[in-house]
């Protein structure tokens, strides 16, 4: 009757201690994959922060594209600026010539054109005219050098007002992907937080089951020996039996 009862327990001791082998194998699979992925999410982070910081450099160069524009665009506007107002300078220095002409030019009327006939035009005053109206010819022609270079910078305004906006296209695209990898980082940081987790608690699960089959073992070669149940301790048993079934159930498992 006592080998009998020793038959029992080695069943159960060794059902119990195969239930836990089972889990521990298990668990083993798990943590492994835990390892593999928070290594692929390590490995994903990096290359996400190498591409963030490509990104930020890429905008940061860009945005100082955007201010070379400003300054250069703020540059051309205040010589056209200038220009403008050489041109009023002589167009208003045209203006003043031709009034000279007209003041120092005969009178349309009979008695001035009698007088004309009488005493023509003396050489200095021809002189003076010809003088004049050279400088107003010279002004003519700076105003329409100034036109032409108003033109040509204006199509330079154009020109990098079109690459502000391209600059500036750019970096919307760039703030987005930024943002992306960002919210992709954030995520990527839970899912590694959680699986950490996880692993810890599979870890310790896997501690604390073989702690309980090393006590099972123990207990098997105890019996196999020969040494007194009583001796080794009916209460232990059932108490390994107790401990798995309370383990099993903390982790959302049934002990079967």
């Amino acid at each position: 009757m006592y080998d009998a009862e020793k038959a029992v327990i080695l069943i159960k001791l060794n059902k119990i201690q195969q239930i836990i082998e089972d889990r521990i194998y298990i668990v083993n699979d798990e943590i492994e994959n835990q390892k593999k992925l928070i290594k692929s999410i390590k490995i994903q982070l990096e290359l996400i922060t190498i591409e963030v910081v490509k990104n930020e450099e890429d905008l940061n160069n860009i945005k100082k594209k955007v201010d070379d524009i400003h300054v250069e665009l703020e540059g051309i506007e205040n010589q056209i600026k200038d220009y403008k107002k050489e041109i009023g300078d002589n167009i208003e220095e045209i203006q003043r010539l031709q009034q000279k002409i007209q003041e120092i030019m005969p009178k349309d009327n009979f008695w001035e054109n009698l007088d004309r006939i009488i005493n023509p035009i003396s050489t200095a005053i021809k002189d003076l005219i010809k003088l004049l109206s050279n400088d107003i010819a010279g002004c003519q022609a700076r105003i329409i050098m100034l036109e032409n270079e108003i033109y040509q910078k204006q199509d330079k305004i154009n020109y990098l007002y079109q690459q502000k906006d391209n600059c500036d296209n750019i970096c919307v695209e760039i703030d987005r992907s930024i943002i992306i990898l960002n919210n992709r980082r954030l995520e990527l940081e839970h899912i590694q937080k959680e699986l950490g987790i996880e692993k810890t608690k599979n870890e310790n699960f896997k501690l604390e089951l073989e702690s309980l089959k090393s006590q099972s073992i123990l207990i098997i070669d105890k019996i196999k020996q020969g040494i007194d149940l009583l001796d080794i301790g009916i209460n232990l048993i059932d108490e390994i039996e107790e401990k798995s079934k309370i383990l099993f159930s903390s982790n959302g498992l049934n002990f079967i």
